[in-house]
């Protein structure tokens, strides 16, 4: 039921935006400030790739994200040192914010849903309550 309910939430935030940091042609990169670090997704038509680096373990990782991307809903996998899994990410319409759930291949029928991310273009005119759990810096 959980996951349901997260997936009806998904859904509601994937109404296609058209908002973008960067446009160049068929393809735009994303930037965002996460509770577990900064992530970059770069959306060519239906595909999409990223990465992201991990601040919220004691030795920072690099990751990665492959995927498609329609409609304002990434889905794909992420591979980090950590491991790899599939991820659902859900985009507001303006692609400001996101929510994500994933899973990992060693546990799949086990879903995760506290990514959360700001778009670095808005991060400066949050409040610094909605800034505090936010990492934007790629160190």
């Amino acid at each position: 039921m959980k996951i349901t309910s997260f997936l009806a939430f998904i859904t509601t935030l994937s109404i296609a935006g058209t908002s973008h940091n960067q446009h160049t042609g068929d393809s735009r990169t994303l930037s965002y400030c996460t509770n577990v670090g900064p992530v970059e997704i770069t959306i060519h038509g239906a595909s999409a790739t990223g990465r992201y680096l991990l601040t919220v373990t004691p030795e920072l990782k690099k990751g990665v994200l492959k995927g498609t991307y329609s409609n304002g809903l990434f889905q794909g996998t992420w591979d980090d040192p950590d491991g790899v899994g599939r991820i659902i990410i859900g985009f507001n319409p303006d692609l400001s914010r996101f929510h994500a759930m994933y899973n990992t291949s060693k546990d799949a029928s086990h879903w995760y849903n506290e990514w959360k991310g700001v778009s670095k273009n808005i991060y400066q005119q949050l409040g610094a309550e909605e800034k505090k759990h936010l990492e934007c810096d790629w160190r």
